[in-house]
């Protein structure tokens, strides 16, 4: 069987394509479950660095005039059950019963939350439980809103990242080939290496799990994956950190981060200011974006020579930004420079054919700031 991933399940479109039941009109009798309490445990405001992780726990007592029993989403998603949570960013946390009976019983639900939920803001909005089976059964979506406080925002620094020192080789000639791919877990601020900790590798044909087991990081942080791929499967591999396994699953522990390991491996960076023209003592902003960076270094043209002014972490989505404030007048050069990095006792670049690689750097266009 396919392992299951674990962290956030993702929001499944067109998986729950069942008949909704409304709340029942006022003197009837009710047609299907109830919340009757909804207890929250955990903070509302999670400030985490580095591998700090913070634990979510939502209870609710459901009472049903049937029995609610797990209902598994099938080939939808091997980690979805009913009943389940609903977030208000559309992920999906599933529910266990802790106590009572099938119709009227507690059910618990435990997440987490890490560095890399840097600016959530969400909130537990509706409980779905399905009578029946998944297809053919019948939805009841309850809202819980107003029956207590479940708002959660996270703020997260140094975060830990997989950056990809090796990537899949490309297989020319037959029908498969071997690929190996190696990743080096560190955080991403501080660049910390992260020792002995576990990285399961999963493709199109299931994960590195069962008895392979995870691969765990060495004195260099870095873990080390071959497998067989068949042509239609390459660029489909995937790295995921770990911080534990509960009951033999990585599913259940909590999920660091995940990559692709995309042969394409070509770095750019982008950068622009604002404003362009500015009085002495004011400040501009340098902003642009990345790919394939884990740091940049903000650089001003100083005496015939490029002069780091300071580093910058660009967010999840590439972008990033830097404000400075010039003590000169004049027109002044900046640009953006990401380093190289990777594999450095190899001089390969980052392409699909190469086994061991070295991301190789790039540098923004110059852009010019006046100041009067």
């Amino acid at each position: 069987m396919r392992p299951r991933r674990g962290g956030w399940i993702a929001a499944l479109a067109g998986a729950l394509l069942l008949p909704v039941l409304q709340a029942p009109a006022a003197g009837t009798e009710p047609v299907g479950p109830s919340v009757t309490s909804v207890t929250f445990t955990g903070q509302h405001h999670y400030d985490l660095t580095g591998m700090q992780v913070g634990q979510v726990v939502v209870d609710v007592h459901i009472v049903s005039p049937f029995p609610v029993v797990p209902v598994n989403a099938g080939e939808y998603s091997e980690e979805l059950t009913s009943p389940y949570l609903r977030l208000g960013d559309g992920r999906l946390q599933n529910l266990y019963q802790v106590g009572g009976s099938p119709t009227d019983g507690d059910w618990r639900s435990t997440f987490y939350v890490t560095a890399n939920d840097d600016g959530l803001r969400t909130e537990v909005t509706d409980l779905v439980v399905i009578e029946g089976s998944w297809f053919q059964g019948t939805q009841y979506t309850l809202d819980l809103r107003g029956l207590a406080d479940t708002s959660i925002g996270v703020r997260g620094r140094d975060r830990p990242v997989l950056l990809v020192s090796t990537v899949p080789a490309t297989v020319a000639d037959s029908w498969t080939g071997r690929v190996t791919a190696t990743v080096t877990a560190m955080l991403q601020q501080s660049r910390t290496l992260l020792v002995g900790v576990p990285v399961v590798f999963c493709h199109d044909s299931g994960c590195d799990q069962g008895l392979l087991g995870p691969r765990l990081t060495d004195s260099k942080g870095r873990a080390t994956y071959s497998y067989t791929s068949y042509p239609e499967a390459r660029g489909s591999t995937t790295a995921t950190l770990y911080r534990h396994n509960v009951h033999g699953r990585y599913a259940d522990g909590v999920q660091w981060t995940r990559t692709r390991l995309d042969p394409a491996t070509r770095t750019w960076v982008t950068a622009s200011a604002s404003p362009t023209l500015l009085r002495l003592g004011a400040t501009t902003t340098l902003s642009g974006k990345a790919r394939h960076a884990s740091v940049l270094l903000v650089q001003r043209w100083v005496s015939g020579a490029w002069s780091t002014l300071g580093q910058v972490v660009p967010r999840v989505s590439g972008r990033w930004d830097y404000t400075t404030r010039p003590h000169l007048r004049g027109t002044l050069a900046y640009r953006a420079l990401l380093p190289s990095w990777g594999d450095r006792s190899s001089d390969t670049p980052c392409q699909p054919s190469g086994l061991s690689c070295l991301y190789r750097g790039s540098v923004s266009s110059t852009v010019r700031v006046t100041v009067a």
